[in-house]
């Protein structure tokens, strides 16, 4: 048993670094360019402070794919301006938007300060640097320093990815002020009964779509067809310790 878990640990490290590599390789040959999708033709940071080996996916356009679909329709539908990002890391959605021209005015919030570095560096890659606004970590106690009271949350559209601090960020009262936003949140399975209160107090102002991780199109990548499925499949893989499950918040009074 013992042997066992040494060399399955061991394979699993190997894999995890041949997956960084054959990232890197793709991301190398492309010259970190995004080939396809909603954010074609953004640059990537060589350097990026994330995670490195999803460097493919967004190359090819499938990262979080479901995610760019929606926020797409989301934004042309209700002519969203403004794309608040929660959760920045090094900036993919948040310059992408900027760069396909889909909303006029970012906002990132990163409380690492090396992802704010590193979105910064992006912007000015990407020339909208004039366009986006790089902040640290957004909470309940500083979220209205951030967001005046005469803010037009109707025209902001919300991503949300923090690794299972959602729970406490949404709290009722940020719910209330944020009610005629449209919102995605990425929801870890951290705690189930964080998850059904959250989700109770979401339902007050919102409606609750599910949507998971989905990539089994890549018919229109004709760059990877020839590649063997091994190397296919890490390309694809973004490295997720569990299945990417996300809500699609729609508000309740959006007329109002």
């Amino acid at each position: 048993m013992f042997f066992n878990n040494l060399k399955n640990k061991f394979l699993y490290k190997f894999t995890k670094k041949y997956w960084k590599n054959i990232n890197f390789k793709h991301a190398k040959l492309n010259n970190y360019i995004v080939q396809n999708g909603l954010m074609k033709g953004l640059k990537l940071n060589q350097d990026q402070f994330w995670n490195k080996g999803d460097l493919g996916a967004k190359i090819y356009g499938f990262y979080e794919q479901e995610v760019q679909k929606r926020i797409s329709k989301i934004a042309i539908n209700h002519k969203k301006t403004t794309f608040i990002n929660i959760g920045a890391a090094d900036g993919f959605f948040s310059i992408g938007l900027l760069l396909s021209k889909i909303i006029k005015k970012s906002i990132a919030f990163e409380m690492n300060i090396n992802g704010q570095k590193s979105i910064l560096k992006n912007a000015k890659l990407n020339k909208v640097e004039n366009s986006i606004k790089v902040y640290g970590e957004l909470n309940e106690k500083n979220f209205q320093s951030f967001f005046s009271n005469n803010f037009n949350f109707k025209n902001s559209l919300i991503l949300c990815d923090i690794e299972g601090f959602e729970y406490e960020l949404f709290s009722k009262k940020i719910l209330k002020i944020i009610q005629y936003s449209h919102i995605i949140i990425e929801i870890h399975p951290t705690d189930k009964n964080k998850e059904e209160k959250l989700l109770k107090d979401v339902k007050k102002h919102f409606t609750v779509e599910t949507i998971f991780n989905n990539i089994n199109n890549l018919n229109q990548i004709s760059s990877i067809h020839d590649l063997n499925d091994i190397e296919r499949s890490l390309l694809i893989c973004e490295g997720r310790s569990f299945i990417g499950k996300w809500w699609i918040l729609s508000p309740l009074n959006l007329d109002k």
